[in-house]
């Protein structure tokens, strides 16, 4: 017996096989020839690059917009939902007090930036940071 799939594929394969063929009669053919056949009503010759034009225009829009509801449904990393969730428990101390819990405890990005970071360039003196920060600004791509 044939699958509901394979037949709704298959009718989907013909609606538009037959909507590219009727689209192609009303685009490419001449008036005369459509009003010598019969065919008097059908819509302006200019909806046939105007549709396409939109369908096109439509998927970088589609692309961009659905990149932007995701970058503005997405929390920040300060927010305790990008580390953990509701099950967890989640260590409110600093990162040295952290060590000496004997428990498993999720930590939240910031302490850890705060953690790496903040000491490697807090032991520093400014010169050196200074430095760093200009071979970052060097190693960065420039703008033209």
């Amino acid at each position: 017996m044939i699958a509901q799939r394979e037949i709704q594929g298959f009718v989907t394969y013909l609606a538009s096989a037959f909507a590219l063929a009727v689209y192609l009669v009303l685009a490419i053919v001449p008036d005369s020839l459509l009003h010598a056949i019969g065919i008097t009503y059908y819509p302006s010759k200019t909806w046939a690059v105007s549709i396409p034009l939109w369908i096109i225009s439509l998927i970088p829009f589609t692309l961009i917009f659905y990149t932007a509801t995701n970058l503005c449904n997405t929390p920040p990393l300060s927010h305790p939902s990008t580390v953990t969730d509701e099950h967890a428990s989640v260590c409110n101390a600093n990162m040295g007090s952290y060590f000496h819990h004997s428990r498993l405890m999720d930590v939240p990005i910031t302490t850890i930036n705060r953690f790496m970071l903040y000491e490697k360039y807090s032991k520093q003196n400014p010169q050196q940071r200074s430095s760093v920060s200009s071979a970052r600004r060097s190693a960065s791509p420039t703008r033209i």
